[in-house]
């Protein structure tokens, strides 16, 4: 398994999935994730028992703030 940087877009995360014979699958992880943790303390991938599932450490992007409509934004 590996981490990839977009090709157009170097704020996208691709996640790979590889085996010994070659590579098995990509996913587009931009929208779920910013930052993945990939250090000593924090980081790393593990597969789950039945191999269906990865889990990894890694940042949830921020929530677009709220604008009100009603409110003056000519202060």
């Amino acid at each position: 398994m590996r981490l990839r940087k977009g090709v157009k877009n170097e704020k996208d995360i691709f996640i790979e999935v590889w085996s010994d014979s070659g590579f098995v699958s990509s996913l587009k992880a931009t929208e779920k994730i910013t930052k993945v943790y990939n250090d000593t303390v924090f980081g790393g991938f593990s597969w789950s028992n039945d191999e269906n599932k990865i889990t990894f450490i890694g940042e949830v992007p921020e929530i677009a703030s709220y604008k009100n409509p009603f409110e003056d934004n000519k202060k």
